[in-house]
């Protein structure tokens, strides 16, 4: 997901970017974070048009699973939350991923 951030955020950006991570650790699953303050996955949308990429990545998919696969109960987090971060004149200002990992503490 940084990987994402960078490629997809960040390096379409013409000024420096940021990419920040930051882990919580909860009862019995692990929280972990990832902001950047890129193009937005609408405008990075918007450029793989213009570069004809074709490429489907699986990877979102196959991670959901995964995490999914290690929930110990329905009332343990697992998963994948991603927001499109917008001022508030709806423009873009990058975007917030949340990985919810089971852990066993």
């Amino acid at each position: 997901f940084a990987e994402n951030a960078i490629l997809h955020g960040i390096m379409h950006k013409r000024t420096a970017g940021a990419v920040m991570i930051s882990f919580i650790l909860h009862k019995g699953w692990l929280e972990i974070i990832i902001e950047d303050d890129g193009v937005g996955r609408e405008k990075a949308r918007e450029f793989k048009k213009q570069n004809n990429t074709t490429h489907r990545s699986i990877g979102m998919e196959i991670t959901m699973k995964r995490l999914l696969a290690l929930r110990k109960n329905e009332n343990t987090p697992a998963g994948i939350n991603i927001i499109d971060q917008k001022n508030i004149n709806g423009e873009a200002m990058g975007t917030k991923v949340t990985v919810s990992v089971p852990i066993d503490v």
